[in-house]
């Protein structure tokens, strides 16, 4: 546990672009979507990285459905982001005429405190985009804690949580409640395709009900 105690959770913001980009990249050079931009619009790493923070990771920032909650780790040279997950969010859109924007400034303006308010907008349901963790800091349950710091809010909540999973991921979610969508892995297994063109790989949509009962996820407050 002396590891998982240095661990601290909050919101992303703008200071901290650069470093996420660095742990997407490391994480996810490899992917569909990483080929995808390598071959039709970056010509180096630093091109890449560059794609990353204009057209991606700024509009999340921008963004009325999306969180980026990273996790803080104390190093010598003091605390140091080593990974993190983005949420989106889709509200039901006969309540409060499906607003996003006062459950994101809610959540904002709340991150310091250990429980966060949502007031009267009801989400539908969750939806994990992303959780990477440093490479250097993998091993450390730094990915469950992240996801457990959602999955608390949408059980608090009743939320349905849904991913679209790697077959490497599927663990992690298997062991914190979610299952294949359709009942089994076959069922829920999709071919990736960015723009129209085959990956040649698949993913796996998962989805969580909300649970009762304390979560067997590692949960540390955001305060």
């Amino acid at each position: 546990m002396a590891a998982q105690q240095e661990i601290r959770l909050r919101l992303a913001d703008d200071g901290d672009i650069d470093r996420l980009i660095d742990i997407h990249y490391d994480c996810f050079k490899q992917a569909p979507f990483t080929r995808y931009v390598w071959r039709n619009v970056a010509n180096s790493e630093m091109d890449y990285k560059s794609v990353m923070r204009h057209y991606n990771f700024r509009q999340y920032f921008r963004s009325e459905s999306h969180i980026i909650m990273v996790a803080e780790r104390t190093t010598g040279a003091g605390r140091l982001v080593v990974g993190y997950c983005i949420w989106e969010w889709a509200t039901n859109p006969d309540i409060n005429g499906g607003s996003g924007i006062a459950l994101v400034q809610q959540i904002r303006d709340q991150q310091r405190e250990k429980e966060v308010g949502f007031g009267s907008i009801t989400p539908s349901w969750w939806s994990v985009e992303e959780i990477a963790v440093d490479r250097q800091f993998q091993g450390l349950n730094i990915a469950r804690i992240l996801l457990g710091w959602g999955l608390k809010i949408a059980d608090d909540r009743n939320w349905l949580v849904a991913v679209m999973s790697s077959p490497a991921s599927t663990g992690l979610y298997e062991k914190t409640g979610f299952h294949y969508h359709g009942g089994n892995q076959p069922a829920a297994r999709r071919e990736i395709k960015v723009r129209g063109e085959s990956e040649g790989c698949n993913i796996f949509i998962m989805k969580r009900v909300p649970q009762a009962g304390p979560l067997v996820v590692y949960y540390l407050s955001t305060a």
